[in-house]
Parts: C-alpha cells; sequence; structure tokens
C-alpha cells in the first residue's frame, strides 16, 4: 500500500475489506460514532495509541500499516511455532491424514500427524468469516493438478462443517483411496464434476452411481505454504 495513504482512506479500505460497520469500531472502542466517523472523514489525523491496536485488530490489518501506511496491510494469519502456543489470540489447528478402511463398506478415518511445530491461525480471522476452528482440520497438498492455486506440498485449512457441495468451491475429499482437493460441481443427473486448476489435468466425472462412495471431508478456506 502506498505510504501516501492518508488514515481516512486505510481506514475505508480496511472497513470495506472486513465486512464490518463503523458502529462496531465505536462500540469496541467504548466512543462515540461521531469520533468514529471523524477518523473517517480525515478531520483526525491519527488514532490514539489506547485505541490503535483494538482497532486493527477488529478489521484485521497490521497496526503499524493503519497508523502510518508502511509495511503490509495484512498481518499473517497463520503462525507456525514450536511447542504449545499459549497466546489467546491465536488458535492451534491440527494436521491430519486420511488412513484408510480395509474393505468397501468402512469409511476411511482422519489421523492427527504429532509434530514438534504447530500451526496457529489468527482467532480474529476465524470470527470474521464466522467459522468455528473446532470444525478445521489441516492438511498437505499432494501433486500439480491444482497449480497455480494450489502447490505441491502447500497446506490447506478445511472447515469439516461444510460437507454440502456448493457448485465452483473447493473441496478435500476422499474417493478412490485417495485425498484429493478440487472444485467440485454436482450435475443435473447426479454425478459429480471434478475439476483442476491446471489445464494439464481435463476435468473428471464421477457417475451417480459411484458418488456414494465420494466422503466430502470439508471445504477448503485457506491456503499456505509448505510447513
Amino acid at each position: 500500500m502506498n505510504e501516501k495513504t492518508t488514515l481516512a482512506e486505510r481506514l475505508t479500505l480496511a472497513l470495506s475489506d472486513s465486512g464490518l460497520k463503523k458502529s462496531d469500531i465505536a462500540r469496541l472502542c467504548s466512543i462515540s460514532p461521531a469520533s468514529v466517523s471523524d477518523w473517517f472523514a480525515g478531520k483526525s489525523k491519527s488514532i490514539k495509541s489506547i485505541y490503535l491496536p483494538k482497532v486493527a485488530k477488529l478489521l484485521g490489518v497490521s497496526s503499524t500499516w493503519l497508523a502510518t501506511g508502511n509495511g503490509p496491510m495484512k498481518s499473517p494469519n497463520v503462525l507456525v511455532t514450536e511447542g504449545v502456543c499459549d497466546n489467546d489470540d491465536w488458535v492451534e489447528i491440527p494436521e491430519y491424514k486420511i488412513r484408510f478402511a480395509a474393505g468397501l463398506e468402512q469409511n476411511s478415518t482422519l489421523e492427527e500427524l504429532s509434530s514438534e511445530y504447530k500451526a496457529a491461525y489468527r482467532r480474529s480471522w476465524f470470527q470474521r468469516k464466522n467459522i468455528n476452528p473446532e470444525d478445521c482440520k489441516r492438511f498437505k497438498v499432494k501433486g500439480d493438478s491444482m497449480e497455480p492455486l494450489l502447490l505441491d506440498h502447500d497446506v490447506v485449512l478445511v472447515d469439516c462443517s461444510k460437507t454440502e457441495i456448493i457448485d465452483g468451491r473447493i473441496y478435500a475429499f476422499v474417493f478412490g483411496d485417495a485425498l484429493r482437493v478440487k472444485r467440485l460441481y454436482r450435475k443435473i443427473d447426479g454425478s459429480i464434476m471434478v475439476h483442476s486448476e491446471n489445464p494439464n489435468f481435463p476435468d473428471e466425472t464421477i457417475k451417480p452411481e459411484d458418488t456414494e462412495q465420494v466422503q466430502i471431508i470439508g471445504e477448503v478456506i485457506e491456503r499456505s505454504g509448505s510447513i
């Protein structure tokens, strides 16, 4: 973001991106709506230090960027730590792998991976998206079929409460003894179209009679590089 942007411009951009309202800021800071409106109107050139961290956290932006325009607008949403993260602003999400069942009548199960390194996500990020972090799990992408959107060994965050297919969204699912991450579409005849971002991988169709073998784990809601 250009350093020459004004506080009012940065606030307007951050508020629009967050989907919140000016009244949410006033309520958080316990100040009058008129005072907040002065920030947005450019009547105030700065935000008091007692309010700045609160406003930045609420809007999901960097305090430094909001105050000065310097640095990246967004702070990282994911943090890799060694050991347990005891900061209430962050929530740890474990990484899982698929353990495949023996036999066609059983579903595969999820197995949590043990690692000395933990991935923690900003709690405010989940709140802004109205997502319960307890419903989320992390999985590693394998292969290049979803490039350039998802790269080999990227880690995706999956909301396991969202198992109903909405056309065009990306899901982690199990089919044919493999964990897959693809865009899914339901067709009128009851089949499922499986779409890869990489044009070298043609669309696939799962026949209606085979859809019962599809185990939807959840919708992909975020990605991060190899960690």
